[in-house]
């Protein structure tokens, strides 16, 4: 079904972890006569940043210095689309920001303008594969919900390049999500 897991790296047992999760945000935001055409799959670049494009569509840290800065900006404001459920699960790394942003750099995801999920952006640089899921803030925004992804310096309150993207997935009808 296109699930393109890869780019997560999730062993077997995370990922059994994450599908329960998913499927109980499923239940939980639409109609149970409507469960059997609803579907999901990982967020695209494009999704939160329409002004992207299908290179940028690269999730192997080995090849994604020459695009990094198109994946996703210090603050990128979206809404979720009408329809749809989205799950953020934790964050990719793209560069290193111990050397461009210390170790006072940070992520946010606010949901309508209050802080939902905040990790260091150490944690996930020195992970393997430069990602880091934060099942314990799991976050959850329903159809037409305003958010906003922050990448900061609260030392110096300034933003960051484009360095980080999120571990989330878009759950809504099969007729709207492309997972072929």
């Amino acid at each position: 079904m296109g699930m393109a897991y890869p780019q997560y790296e999730l062993d077997n047992k995370i990922l059994s972890t994450v599908l329960d999760l998913v499927e109980k945000v499923k239940i939980e935001n639409f109609p149970k006569e409507k469960l059997g055409g609803i579907t999901f799959r990982p967020i695209r670049p494009e999704e939160i940043n329409p002004a992207l494009t299908v290179d940028t569509r690269i999730y192997d840290t080995t090849t994604v210095g020459k695009v990094y800065e198109r994946i996703l900006g210090a603050i990128i404001d979206f809404i979720v689309p009408t329809g749809s459920v989205m799950i953020f699960l934790g964050w990719i790394i793209i560069q290193d920001p111990l050397a461009a942003f210390g170790l006072d750099a940070v992520i946010r995801l606010l949901v309508e303008g209050v802080v939902r999920n905040e990790v260091s952006l150490w944690l996930p640089a020195i992970m393997e594969n430069n990602s880091l899921l934060t099942l314990d803030q799991v976050v959850v925004a329903a159809e037409n919900t305003r958010l906003r992804i922050e990448v900061k310096n609260p030392a110096v309150g300034a933003g960051a390049h484009a360095i980080a993207y999120p571990l989330a997935y878009r759950i809504g009808p099969r007729s709207q999500l492309d997972v072929s």
